[in-house]
C-alpha cells in the first residue's frame, strides 16, 4: 500500500519499523510516499493519523485507440456494377469478379 507521510522535512523521512525501514521519498506530485506492504506496518503508520496517510497511486493514462469500422461490402454495389458491366458488354460477369476488376473490365472495354 502507498502511504504518505505529511512531516514537512525538505530530505527524505526514513522510518525503521522492525526488520524493514521505509523511506518516505517525494514523487512526481512532491508528497513523500513509500509502498509498505506488511499488513502489520500498514496498520502502524495509519494509526498516526495525523503523520501519514494512504494514498491512491497515480492513474496511469491509457492511450485511446481508435479503430474505424472495416467497409462494408454492400451487395447492391456489387449487384449495381455488375448490371452496368452487363450493360456495357453484353455479356454477364464472372462471379468470381469484385467491384474493382469489374469498373477495370468496364474501363478497358471503354477505351
Amino acid at each position: 500500500m502507498l502511504i504518505e507521510c505529511v512531516i514537512d522535512r525538505p530530505e527524505p523521512v526514513i522510518v525503521p519499523i522492525g526488520n524493514e525501514i521505509y523511506r518516505f521519498e517525494e514523487d512526481a506530485l512532491g508528497r513523500k510516499v513509500a509502498e509498505v506492504w506488511l499488513e502489520s506496518h500498514i496498520e502502524s503508520f495509519l494509526a498516526v493519523s495525523h503523520l501519514y496517510r494512504p494514498v491512491a497511486p497515480l492513474p496511469t493514462v491509457r492511450p485511446q485507440i481508435v479503430v474505424s469500422p472495416p467497409a462494408v461490402k454492400r451487395e447492391d454495389d456489387l449487384a449495381s456494377v455488375r448490371a452496368e458491366y452487363q450493360r456495357i458488354t453484353g455479356k454477364r460477369p464472372f462471379n468470381g469478379w469484385n467491384v474493382e476488376i469489374l469498373r477495370e473490365k468496364m474501363a478497358a472495354k471503354a477505351a
